[in-house]
């Protein structure tokens, strides 16, 4: 367990720091150039319906919305998909500033990122809805055939239903949200693949991103497991934590009732719990990350090990591959 995780943190070792607040200034960037654009677009609109221009008002609204969409497409995703570089820097041990970072912004890049973004955008949706209603139509029939169909579609005809139709029907939504969870995983997974051999080699075909990524991402069933289930166990600590801390609190509330300082003890208590947890997240957040980019180089390895004839010019001196970013 937590195989990736380790990987990533013994290649990365020494660059730990400089991958995350590098991360950390370019989510900041990106966090700070969205706040201003929103600010000047909805700033303005209002400030003209209010102004008794409501036609020129609306017409802000419209274009400026249009605007936020085409920046977020040109700028926003290039620079959060970016982020993952300083990540495949660290964990190949290259040396790398800033500017590194901006490798979907270099000339020659720019536009084939911005288009397989796009792409990607699109194929998600358009799989995710023919498979959401693929399954929906699937569970339907099957509620059908146990008579709370309607239910299914009209939560309010709930209440006409017997105690076993109701617990069929709640063990179809259950199911139902259990796969849609699954599929929206499984579909980023793939998504930050063909990403990550995007930003890796930059130089190949669209067709040869969409087709390493996704063998990348699904090649190994084994492996996909050990990913997703380690990092399902530290998305689950902190809320287990947040729990057990509540019912401490809670259990100390009711035990000190009398006390004066009962409720400051609380305030502060929940004041570091709160702390803690946004720490534990930021930690286990930037491991989850650099657990995916392990799984991406050693998945990358073992395709090119079975499909292709590797250059020398690939590798180290001590044999172990680095990143081909160009």
């Amino acid at each position: 367990m937590f195989f990736f995780h380790r990987d990533y943190f013994r290649n990365a070792r020494g660059q730990h720091l400089k991958v995350f607040f590098y991360g950390l200034l370019m989510m900041l960037l990106a966090f700070i150039l969205m706040t201003v654009l929103t600010g000047v677009v909805f700033g303005g609109g209002m400030g003209m319906i209010f102004g008794d221009y409501i036609a020129l008002g609306i017409m802000t609204f419209i274009f400026g919305g249009l605007a936020l969409l085409a920046f977020s497409i040109l700028v926003l995703m290039p620079l959060q998909y970016s982020i993952y570089a300083y990540y495949m820097y660290g964990y190949n041990g290259t040396d790398f500033s800033f500017k590194d970072g901006l490798i979907l912004f270099r000339k020659g890049n720019f536009w084939k990122s911005v288009g397989i973004i796009l792409l990607l955008m699109i194929m998600a949706m358009v799989i995710s809805s023919v498979v959401s209603g693929v399954v929906y139509g699937l569970v339907f029939v099957v509620a059908s055939l146990f008579g709370v169909g309607s239910a299914l579609i009209d939560p309010e005809g709930i209440e006409a239903l017997s105690i076993g139709a109701s617990i069929v029907l709640i063990i179809l939504q259950f199911v139902l949200a259990m796969f849609q969870i699954a599929f929206s995983i499984l579909l980023q997974l793939a998504i930050t693949m063909i990403m990550l051999n995007h930003i890796d080699q930059p130089q190949t075909t669209l067709g040869s991103k969409l087709a390493k990524g996704l063998t990348i991402a699904f090649q190994s069933f084994k492996d996909l497991l050990k990913l997703l289930f380690s990092n399902f166990i530290l998305m689950i600590i902190p809320v287990i934590l947040i729990f057990a801390a509540i019912i401490i609190m809670v259990i100390a509330g009711l035990t000190l009732s009398t006390s004066d300082t009962m409720p400051v003890g609380i305030a502060v208590g929940m004041i570091i719990l709160t702390i803690g947890i946004m720490i534990m997240y930021i930690f286990i957040g930037y491991y989850m990350i650099g657990s995916f980019i392990s799984y991406y180089f050693n998945g990358r390895d073992r395709y090119e090990r079975k499909h292709e004839a590797p250059s020398q010019d690939d590798y180290r001196e001590d044999g172990t591959q680095h990143i081909t970013m160009s």
